[in-house]
């Protein structure tokens, strides 16, 4: 199978959907295959956080959806979300997405992992902030309750140098995966450039 290549849009759209579609579209003229957006809620966010006004204009508008899907489709890109709570899964699935992506701070949430796992056909979850004893049991979870899944390897730090972009984390994966016919394994590039993506891919 060809590498797909995710572009992280994220929040970066400011809150504008017509400077979500330009991204979108630069995406897609670069070569992406998928990108990706993030779902988090302003809701889940405390009052007294003082970011919160920053969320709240930043998130991810329920009404985008299905615009930006489409708009996705005709630019030959795939749409991606990441989820980070339980409650948003079935809204998501009913939007005919066939992947999710699960960050490294929501790979022990259960019951997002659980609800996941019984509504799409992948998930993609980081690692980032996990030991290898973790993420062992999180490719047990995984494996007992996802069609299928792709492991990303990562660090938790943005952005970070060349020198610590812990590639040898990609070798590691493929020990734990262990020939698992259904995972696949991926890394999420925080650094500045294209030098710690390439020798991810020749890496494998």
């Amino acid at each position: 199978m060809r590498t797909q290549i995710i572009t992280e849009i994220a929040s970066s759209h400011n809150g504008d959907l017509y400077l979500a579609k330009a991204l979108i579209k630069a995406a897609a003229e670069n070569g992406a295959d998928i990108v990706k957006f993030q779902d988090w809620r302003a809701s889940n966010v405390p009052d007294n956080d003082p970011d919160k006004k920053r969320y709240e204009k930043y998130q991810f508008q329920e009404a985008w959806y299905p615009e930006l899907i489409d708009y996705c489709r005709e630019q030959g890109v795939e749409f991606l979300t990441s989820c980070f709570n339980a409650d948003r899964v079935e809204f998501l699935a009913s939007l005919g997405l066939k992947k999710i992506k699960i960050a490294s701070v929501s790979a022990f949430n259960y019951d997002l992992i659980l609800k996941a796992g019984a509504q799409f056909e992948e998930l993609i979850v980081s690692t980032g902030m996990h030991t290898r004893e973790e993420i062992e049991e999180l490719i047990d979870l995984l494996a007992t309750n996802a069609q299928k899944f792709t492991i990303m390897g990562c660090l938790a730090e943005y952005p970070f140098s060349a020198e610590r972009a812990n590639l040898e984390k990609i070798n590691v994966l493929k020990e734990l995966l262990n020939g698992n016919e259904y995972a696949s394994i991926g890394y999420s590039n925080h650094s500045y450039g294209l030098t710690v993506p390439k020798i991810a891919l020749a890496i494998g």
